[in-house]
């Protein structure tokens, strides 16, 4: 490779990307006429490699007149991909939705369970506490009754 950007003869071209590649263009005045050019190559922006040559000669009749008629097609086919493109990006987005109402019903799903779990365990502290108070309270029904046979006074609850 040379030092400056780029080198160009006749014959062989070398630049720092050493990235030459071979072009098909498709405008309607150059139709299927193949070309080198720089690969990064913008025609919007402004070339980093200025080098470009034509590898065949002008575009015959017959190309000139198959060039609009192909041009034509190649419009319909990329709106179509377009379209299709569209679609596709519809049906992502209903997927995407339609897993995030998934989540949160599974999420939803799970809270009410915690919930559920968290109910049935009070209930089962609240049996537990009623049982053990309902149990004291005949204990001490027990004793009350008992105490007056040994000459105590019973127990009064007014």
């Amino acid at each position: 490779m040379s030092s400056s950007s780029y080198y160009s003869s006749s014959n062989h071209h070398s630049c720092f990307a050493d990235s030459c590649q071979l072009w098909t263009a498709l405008t309607l005045n150059n139709f299927g006429r193949r070309f080198y050019g720089y690969s990064y190559y913008d025609v919007d922006d402004e070339p980093t490699c200025k080098y470009f040559r034509w590898l065949d000669g002008k575009t015959c009749k017959r190309g000139s007149e198959v060039a609009p008629i192909v041009l034509a097609r190649f419009s319909v086919y990329k709106n179509q991909a377009r379209v299709a493109e569209e679609k596709e990006n519809e049906a992502i987005d209903k997927e995407t939705t339609t897993i995030e109402r998934e989540n949160k019903a599974k999420r939803r799903e799970e809270k009410t369970r915690v919930r559920e779990r968290i109910a049935r365990e009070k209930l089962q502290k609240y049996k537990f506490a009623l049982a053990v108070s309902w149990g004291f309270f005949a204990i001490l029904c027990v004793f009350s009754s008992r105490m007056g046979e040994f000459g105590t006074k019973p127990l009064c609850l007014t």
